[in-house]
């Protein structure tokens, strides 16, 4: 409990020690927004989504630590905001400079950029995108079956949605009139790629074939072909899955454990190259191996259809 206290007592000293700084900033040297929120972080937060939105875009969803008091103390938990289109916390130059706590317990924040150092780091960011854009443009990306190609067209999709980002601030900033890249374009290499691809799972270990079902509907509704038999495939996703019986010990005499291990590695034929690998360990325990056997299926079904499909889409979507 006195840690409890001296926490609140340094956290009303930090605030109250804030001076009215909202005010000494010029608009012809600085960008300025304003937040406000039941929490410092959530008033800070505001503060820079306030600022963004000047660019006249949205504005990024940011995951922030909030921290809430209660009887006991502090907890701590996470907010986002809304959807967004460009991320306060890479904004360059971004500072929060003042967060007080007002009478009603409100919080409030100031957070500012310097004009002058932010337009000359976006300049100097908007060159290199476009020197990557223009090998790309020199050096298509073939829509040729493989998941190599798709993920270079996910890389040029995140180059041209970079560079729109940062126009958008250049041309706020400077009062220029710079052209955004067509972001269709690069939505179209991607399709073309990703159609071309036709996939085929193999699975050993997988007795009821449950687990290959599962990985297939999954990445049917990720946009990717699975073959069927009639098309030659492009690309395999080869998986093993091994299951052990473990008798339970001690407390946990009376159980047996049904152990596992997958792996799933994503090759493609072009090349013959692995690019993917995902892989899983665990066990699940029950009275009878048949059942203790269902159970890790189900778990690694569930895997699947979080841990996988996050570390797929991260690589492989838009």
């Amino acid at each position: 409990m006195m840690r409890a206290i001296s926490l609140v007592i340094a956290l009303l000293m930090i605030f109250s020690s804030c001076t009215s700084t909202s005010n000494t900033y010029s608009k012809s040297e600085y960008l300025t927004g304003k937040g406000y929120g039941m929490t410092a972080e959530d008033a800070q937060l505001n503060a820079k989504v306030e600022l963004a939105s000047l660019f006249g875009t949205n504005v990024k969803s940011v995951t922030a630590r909030t921290i809430t008091e209660n009887k006991d103390g502090y907890d701590e938990s996470f907010i986002k905001a809304s959807e967004i289109v460009i991320d306060v916390e890479d904004l360059y130059g971004l500072e929060i400079v003042e967060t007080k706590r007002e009478k009603d317990g409100r919080y409030t924040s100031v957070a500012i950029i310097n004009k002058e150092v932010a337009s000359s780091r976006y300049k100097a960011e908007i060159e290199n995108l476009v020197n990557s854009l223009n090998k790309i443009e020199k050096l298509p990306i073939e829509a040729n079956g493989s998941f190599e190609s798709l993920e270079k067209a996910v890389s040029y999709y995140s180059l041209v949605e970079k560079y729109n980002m940062y126009v958008s601030i250049i041309n706020y900033l400077d009062n220029a009139n710079i052209s955004y890249y067509d972001i269709r374009k690069a939505e179209n290499v991607y399709s073309e790629v990703s159609n071309s691809i036709c996939l085929e799972i193999i699975l050993s270990g997988d007795e009821n074939g449950k687990i290959e079902a599962e990985l297939a509907r999954l990445l049917t509704d990720m946009g990717i072909k699975i073959s069927g038999g009639s098309e030659m495939p492009t690309a395999i996703a080869e998986g093993q899955i091994n299951f052990r019986k473990i008798q339970g010990t001690g407390i946990a005499s009376d159980f047996v454990f049904a152990e596992y291990d997958i792996e799933i590695r994503l090759r493609d034929l072009l090349n013959d190259r692995a690019l993917f690998v995902y892989t899983s360990h665990g066990r699940e325990g029950h009275q009878n191996y048949g059942s203790a056997k269902s159970r890790a299926i189900a778990v690694i079904i569930e895997e699947l259809e979080s841990s996988f499909k996050e570390q797929f889409e991260d690589k492989y979507s838009l």
